[in-house]
């Protein structure tokens, strides 16, 4: 039984099967579905390859594409969080260990440490933007059809250590 706009057309020999099949693999927006069931010459041979080097082009297109979005979506709730949390966090320390240094509270070197932990906060945050740039480049390179060898979001930056030592 057919479902909706679907149809099935009967061709016979080659003259008639390969120019509709080829038509209609350039006009498809979505999906063909076609059989061929005798493949007795050369032509049907090389007609069958294609159609399997076409299949896996697909399915390793539609794979580029789901593993570019996971790194892109990956880089950029990274970046968000280091944006929206970890440098206001380290930041808010950082004022807070000034006040404690003014009341002699904490020693020169203790807000030292404390510098050097904001540092390296917004070097991760840095980062991260850039990998989240890297990610949505590569990402339009994959929809695009020019896929990138390497994942962006795997980077890592020089400085990445414990949030809040």
């Amino acid at each position: 039984a057919l479902v909706g706009a679907n149809r099935v057309t009967t061709l016979i020999n080659g003259d008639r099967i390969f120019p509709a099949m080829l038509e209609a693999i350039r006009c498809a927006t979505v999906s063909i579905t076609f059989e061929t069931f005798v493949l007795r010459d050369a032509i049907g041979a090389q007609t069958l390859a294609l159609t399997h080097q076409l299949e896996a082009t697909l399915r390793a297109a539609g794979s580029q594409l789901r593993e570019s979005y996971g790194a892109y979506r990956t880089a950029y709730d990274v970046s968000r969080h280091y944006r929206d949390e970890v440098v206001p966090l380290r930041k808010l320390i950082a004022e807070e260990n000034v006040l404690r240094y003014n009341g002699m509270f904490i020693s020169v070197f203790e807000l030292l440490a404390d510098t050097r932990a904001q540092v390296n906060s917004v070097i991760a945050a840095i980062d991260a933007e850039r990998n989240y740039w890297l990610a949505d480049a590569a990402l339009q390179a994959a929809i695009v059809g020019v896929p990138v060898a390497a994942n962006p979001a795997s980077y890592t930056g020089r400085y990445l250590k414990p949030l809040l030592d």
